[in-house]
């Protein structure tokens, strides 16, 4: 009997003992997965979160295509100005520059003296690094205009047709219209790694197919990074930022320190990789410390493991508090991932809006009507567009300056949007003093809507003492109507409302004319 007893009590203990271990050894796993998922996520967030950030940097490129877009002449003093009211937003933007596109050769130091007095001319960089005079070429990319914020680039002048990476940057940039990164840096000057070098396409004002020039943003990726690794902190973790872009030697862009001395888990190294622009490959790379993971343990394994034949009760506890904190896990993920999603179309909206009178910019009005001319082709409906001018504006920023030039137009806009009457009509800053209003299903065979316009921004009575037809700020209304079929394009309808603009400022401004 005595036997059989201690040997029933060791089948116990060693039930017990084996179940406890192998409980165990499950919640072990459990919890390492659970952490692992949560501190990938964290990390994974940084990566957006970068991502994002160097996105609105490089938008600020796209400022500067409106920029010009709004004067075929743009001084220096204009370029400073402008840069340096995105500079305030943006500290870590290093230089904003100016190159233009020059055909034939170029006077040495003429053009350098008109900038800024010095006796300095255009110039290209030389195999070892020092300045030398230019080699002739067809075409020229002179930096001409260059606005630092903090360190004092010695870029300016430097012909970027002298680098072939420039030329490589450039050509793609002008066949995508998009910005485009300058793989490298130009030797012997003070841009260097880790700097991004960032190339905006400019196009003429009358043929969006001729390049004028391109704008250089240089970036310091270092600083955008720890601007957002800064203010998302993992506390007990250590976080890199590596550029890959070359595989063969990746470069430490920004690295946290914990301490020489604290262990790191490096079992649970999280890595993801990131494209900015979908050229620059960068990898973001964390380690939890040892303290951080022991911290997510709970005690729950080892109460099993002491408790015996109280486990599996236990265990059932634990696997339902698991199994709820996963699916809250997944609730608070979905939450967060329509927020992302709300977040995104909130920034898409921004992107369609004109950031001066608050109304839609050229490229919202581009996708609207294109939906809106498949729509009136769908159902046989007509479309009227029309085009409207600011008179003489030019004269009034020469006038008034152009504080009271952009006031104006917020007037000029907030007058032009009380007009449509219905939520499909859409207005639209075209593009410097220049508005569109897209009416479907409207058939203004009378022009009855583009002079009503034209008599609603005259009664607004905002002096003009340099216009030569009204004392006041008037407008030049340019409309036409199509019904669309395959027959006739968007192209069409918007050539013949710029035409009746046209002629409405032949004819005298301060009018409408319908085409």
């Amino acid at each position: 009997m005595r036997h059989y007893q201690t040997a029933l009590i060791v089948i116990v203990v060693a039930i017990g003992v084996l179940a406890s271990l192998t409980i165990f050894y499950m919640i072990g796993n459990i919890e390492r997965r659970n952490f692992q998922a949560s501190f990938a996520a964290e990390t994974s967030q940084r990566a957006i979160a970068i991502d994002w950030q160097f996105k609105s940097y490089v938008a600020t490129l796209k400022s500067f295509q409106r920029f010009f877009d709004a004067g075929e002449q743009v001084s220096r003093s204009g370029f400073n100005f402008f840069s340096q009211a995105i500079f305030k937003d943006y500290p870590s933007i290093k230089a904003f520059a100016w190159a233009p596109r020059r055909g034939g050769a170029l006077e040495t130091a003429e053009p350098m003296e008109r900038m800024h007095g010095a006796g300095e001319g255009f110039f290209e960089y030389g195999a070892a690094g020092n300045k030398t005079s230019l080699a002739p070429r067809a075409v020229h990319y002179p930096i001409s205009y260059l606005v630092n914020q903090k360190q004092r680039l010695d870029l300016l002048g430097f012909d970027l047709a002298s680098n072939q990476m420039f030329i490589a940057a450039i050509e793609k940039a002008r066949a995508t219209g998009k910005p485009a990164f300058v793989d490298g840096y130009p030797p012997g000057s003070d841009v260097v790694h880790p700097d991004a070098l960032v190339l905006m396409p400019v196009y003429s004002k009358d043929d969006a197919q001729k390049l004028r020039g391109v704008v250089v943003g240089i970036f310091q990726v270092t600083n955008i990074a720890a601007s957002v690794l800064q203010e998302m902190t993992l506390l007990e973790a250590r976080i890199q930022l590596l550029d890959v872009t070359h595989a063969d030697v990746p470069e430490v862009i920004y690295s946290n320190s914990v301490g020489a001395d604290v262990r790191l888990a490096e079992e649970f190294l999280y890595q993801e990789k990131l494209q900015l622009l979908g050229e620059r490959q960068m990898l973001i790379k964390a380690w939890p410390t040892q303290s951080y993971v022991s911290g997510g343990k709970s005690y729950l394994a080892y109460t099993c493991l002491l408790s015996g034949l109280m486990f599996t009760g236990l265990m059932c506890i634990y696997l339902a508090t698991i199994t709820r904190h996963s699916r809250e896990v997944g609730i608070l993920v979905r939450n967060k991932t329509r927020e992302l999603h709300v977040a995104n179309e909130k920034l898409e909206e921004l992107s369609l809006t004109d950031a001066l009178t608050d109304v839609m910019n050229r490229r919202g009005f581009d996708q609207i009507i294109q939906q809106e001319w498949a729509r009136a082709m769908r159902n046989s409906t007509p479309l009227t567009l029309l085009i409207l001018d600011v008179d003489f504006f030019k004269a009034y920023n020469d006038h008034y300056g152009h504080l009271e030039g952009d006031i104006c137009l917020k007037h000029v806009a907030a007058a032009l949007a009380d007009i449509p009457c219905r939520e499909s009509d859409v207005l639209a800053r075209y593009g410097g003093e220049e508005f569109a209003l897209l009416l479907p299903d409207t058939d203004d065979s009378e022009a009855v809507i583009a002079r009503r316009c034209c008599e609603k921004i005259e009664s607004l009575g905002v002096a003009h003492k340099a216009s030569a037809v009204a004392k006041v700020v008037t407008v030049s209304a340019g409309t036409a109507t199509l019904w669309p079929n395959k027959d006739n394009s968007v192209d069409e309808l918007i050539n013949r409302a710029d035409e009746a603009l046209y002629l409405a400022k032949n004819q005298g401004r301060n009018r409408a004319v319908k085409l």
